[in-house]
């Protein structure tokens, strides 16, 4: 998992996820797609930094610039929960 803070083209971000082929981390062939966007519908904007814990979640933290109006609503620098399975 990677994310994709924010840029000119996708102004909230997205959480990255990358898949190697047959689940083998030592593979040099991945799939990757987007795990989740950031944005009114997910409720989070300019996702930074991420951390797994021990049940495999994920945590995420938000880095948003709180000089632009266009992340007001989301609030700044929010700590999410997001869990990866059920």
């Amino acid at each position: 998992f990677l994310t994709c803070t924010n840029n000119d083209h996708n102004p909230h971000g997205h959480i990255l996820k990358i898949s190697e082929k047959n689940a083998d981390p030592t593979s040099i062939t991945f799939t990757s797609e987007i795990f989740l966007r950031g944005g009114k519908d997910s409720g989070f904007t300019c996702p930074d930094n991420l951390a797994f814990d021990k049940n495999g979640n994920l945590w995420m933290v938000t880095d948003a610039d709180e000089e632009k109006a266009i992340y007001n609503p989301f609030g700044h620098n929010s700590l999410y929960f997001i869990p990866t399975r059920g």
